[in-house]
């Protein structure tokens, strides 16, 4: 036994159980006895083979089966015969398809596959295989290990699919199966288990039938690989012994199979090839017609698990059992019917049964609740239930009478009691709103609380088309989304509830902040930081968004440290609620005290931002000159640009000789309110060349250059000097700045008269007289000249002159 693949059938509740309501009369069960005589004495012990190739006419699939040894449809073309897979061309249907190297059922409900891995091949040694096990035992003496059985056993591919007689309604079991190798017969025997077989951890097997291990009632069909396959069907009884064991029937032609030959065609490939003769096997058993004949012909049986395994001979009762396949759950009914009613079709108009078992039986209601507060109506044919009037809590028995013979004999009832649920309560309609922008990678999630922990929210998108789970909506843009949502109990105890709708808003979320200086200047114009020290701002924010703001928060640098902190105040809130709403303006006030800096800037230029929450998102908007720009508010401050000189003489005031020296101080003062960086030179019109300063010179800050002249004797006579000086730097150009200083003048004159000659003798003598003028001060003497009172004395001359000190 190897574990059964992926796509093998673990649990399949058929819609439609086994057989259908037999609707020919039967003959009488004396003169089938006589036939079943002469049959046993033809066939000694095994089903009579028809001839082959046959065709069952079941109602699946179309076409009829085909028992021909060959899996494929319409084979030979053109047959119009169905059969496992699809094949030639034709109208012959099929109950399988190929996916691969495995088989899916087209109706799961009739139709199973089961595949046992070929260790062999794949992993030798490591297949689950029976250890000294024989087909009679119990099955709880049953042992198993790990190994390779002889090709011959190793089971491949299993099909087993319930049709039904389109004629008589008898239910026909087909079954299949292939083998690794031919080199010998064998028998895959299909056990049909109304309990459990299952193999244990350790190497045994544990089987819950009470009767042996298996339960009265189980039936066993055995297939043979050989040239000329057998069938042979098998009961479940006691042996009279006080023990079980399987009791071989042959019941008459009531079975038949068939085998592949050379070439035959594997629409699975299992094995890489086609089959060789006798590696696959096939058969169809008439169930109806036999369980009418080898046992109570009312009797019925639920099966609820098959068990497939491999044995190398017949009918012995010690023969050993080989490769198995483990217990597959499923649902048949035999002889027998159930019905069933899904409880999710009790929330809405109608509900419609599952029949497993005898068809074509007849519905009705046989109990109703005492407190029931609606009705319901019941087609006695499908079996449908109108729920459009019941009442939530009502309770129903639903009857169900079949035949298991034709002739409407054996008749028999199933029940089904329902209990229409509660409807849950409604959740209440919700709208969300977002901001175009929000959430991660511009995704919301949105969620709608259930009633309770008990329940859950199913939703819906705007078709009312159902979504896996809440749904993310996209903030890209704006726009209205619809949805709808309903609520479940999770336990399924009530029907879901009405729907309502979710409505989705993605609007713009969005302030403005426009910062304006009440008292700015306007046009070109500078605000003198003299006349006005501080500018007075308003912050004026509006909400132009989609959704109301809340949590409004304004921050200005130029109120914030290291400045000084500044609050801003709010001097009109709007409605005063608190709440930015939409289209309303909040207006906040502040003053800024003009700082050296900003004259030296010569401006005032500065951002606030502003921000505020609408649905969890948070939106900002850095202010503007107007409500559609975030150009920064400038404000002009006046600057000017001004150098105050003050000359000063630092000494050689007084003078009274030519080559003194008098030193001036330039004092240069920055009155204006701007540095001027400088180097500033000093312009003196009595001295050049005055070494310049360097700056910078802040506001109210000096600086002194230095500068000497010499005095000459022009300066003494004048008695002063008087210069004039200014100075510049940056382009500025201070005042003029004069300083005097003073002479000390000494005025002095010295005469000596001499004559010549110095004695006279004669009248009429001559003497010339010589008059030696000398200055004898520091300043220069004009209209020298000289006066003798001599009489008879000629003219002096020359005269007048003019005397610079020294000089005679």
């Amino acid at each position: 036994m190897d574990t059964l693949s992926n796509c093998q059938l673990t649990s399949q509740p058929p819609s439609s159980g086994f057989f259908e309501k037999v609707r020919r009369e039967m003959e009488s069960l004396k003169s089938i006895q006589i036939l079943l005589v002469l049959f046993f004495l033809l066939t000694s012990g095994a089903f009579a083979q028809i001839t082959l190739p046959a065709t069952i006419d079941v109602s699946e699939p179309t076409g009829g089966f085909s028992i021909d040894g060959d899996l494929r449809a319409n084979f030979p073309a053109p047959s119009g015969v169905g059969d496992w897979f699809p094949g030639l061309s034709g109208d012959g249907g099929h109950v399988f398809t190929a996916n691969g190297n495995v088989a899916v059922p087209v109706n799961i409900s009739t139709s199973f596959y089961f595949k046992d891995e070929i260790r062999a091949i794949t992993t030798p040694g490591t297949g689950n295989i029976f250890s000294s096990s024989k087909f009679d035992q119990n099955p709880n003496d049953w042992s198993w290990t790990t190994g390779n059985v002889q090709p011959k056993n190793d089971l491949g591919n299993v099909y087993l699919h319930i049709g039904t007689d389109v004629v008589t309604k008898d239910q026909w079991i087909f079954v299949g199966a292939d083998r690794l190798a031919t080199n010998g017969n064998a028998y895959v025997d299909f056990e049909f288990l109304q309990n459990e077989i299952t193999p244990v951890a350790g190497g045994t097997f544990s089987a819950n039938g009470p009767d042996g291990g298996r339960t009265v009632g189980d039936f066993l069909i055995a297939v043979e690989f050989a040239s000329t396959p057998n069938v042979d069907f098998y009961t479940w009884e006691p042996d009279g012994n006080g023990g079980f064991a399987w009791k071989l029937n042959t019941p008459g032609p009531l079975a038949i199979a068939a085998r592949s030959i050379n070439g035959t065609i594997d629409p699975l490939n299992t094995y890489g090839a086609p089959y060789d003769a006798e590696q696959f096997v096939e058969a169809a058993v008439d169930f109806t017609a036999l369980l009418n004949v080898v046992g109570d012909a009312c009797a019925g049986v639920s099966i609820g698990n098959i068990f497939i395994k491999s044995r190398a001979s017949g009918a012995s009762d010690q023969s050993s059992l080989a490769d198995f396949v483990e217990s597959i759950p499923v649902q048949i009914e035999l002889g027998t019917a159930t019905i069933t009613y899904n409880s999710d079709d009790f929330c809405g108009d109608s509900a419609f049964p599952t029949i497993s078992g005898i068809q074509e039986g007849e519905f009705f209601i046989s109990e109703q609740g005492v407190g029931n507060t609606g009705t319901i109506t019941i087609d006695p044919a499908t079996g449908e239930i109108d729920l459009t009037s019941a009442g939530p809590g009502d309770t129903y028995k639903i009857g169900y009478q079949y035949f298991s013979v034709g002739g409407n004999q054996c008749e028999k009832f199933a029940y089904f009691d329902i209990v229409l649920p509660l409807q849950a309560p409604s959740p209440a309609p919700a709208s969300f709103d977002f901001c175009v922008g929000s959430g991660v990678d511009q995704l919301q999630a949105i969620s709608v609380a259930p009633f309770s922990s008990d329940y859950l929210i199913n939703w819906f998108d705007s078709n009312m088309d159902p979504l896996q789970g809440a749904p993310s909506i996209s903030t890209a843009s704006a726009g209205v989304f619809t949805y709808y949502v309903s609520q479940s109990k999770i336990d399924g105890t009530e029907c879901e509830s009405e729907m309502v709708e979710i409505t989705v808003n993605v609007g713009v979320c969005s302030l403005t902040l426009v910062k304006e200086a009440t008292n700015g200047p306007t046009g070109e114009d500078c605000l003198d930081p003299t006349l006005n020290p501080t500018i007075d701002y308003s912050f004026t924010l509006t909400n132009n968004g989609a959704y109301p703001l809340t949590n409004i928060q304004i921050s200005d640098p130029l109120f914030e440290a290291p400045n000084p902190v500044v609050a801003l105040t709010l001097s009109d809130d709007g409605n005063g609620d608190a709440e930015l709403g939409v289209g309303e303006s909040w207006i906040y006030t502040a003053s800024y005290t003009i700082t050296a800096t900003d004259i030296e800037n010569g401006q005032v230029q500065n951002q606030a931002t502003a921000s505020g929450d609408a649905n969890g998102f948070t939106v900002s908007d850095l202010s503007g000159t107007a409500v559609d720009n975030d150009t920064p508010t400038i404000v002009s401050v006046c600057q000017n640009y001004e150098l105050t000189l003050d000359k000063q003489v630092k000494s050689g005031d007084p003078y009274s000789a030519v080559g003194d020296v008098v030193v001036y101080d330039y004092v240069i003062t920055n009155s204006g309110n701007v540095t001027l960086d400088g180097p500033f030179s000093v312009s003196d019109d009595k001295i050049a060349g005055i070494a310049d300063v360097n700056g910078p010179l802040a506001p109210g800050a000096s600086v002194t250059a230095t500068g000497s002249y010499t005095i000459s004797q022009t300066d003494i006579d004048a008695g002063f000097v008087t210069n004039i000086a200014t100075a510049s730097g940056n382009g500025v150009v201070s005042n003029s700045d004069t300083e005097t200083v003073n002479a000390t003048q000494t005025p002095s004159i010295d005469i000596v008269k001499s004559a010549t000659p110095s004695t006279y003798n004669a009248a009429g003598d001559v003497i010339t007289y010589t008059f030696d003028v000398s200055n004898t001060g520091n300043v220069t003497l004009t209209d020298v000249t000289v006066s003798d009172p001599l009489s008879g004395l000629s003219a002096i001359t020359p005269g007048p002159v003019t005397l610079a000190p020294g000089e005679n």
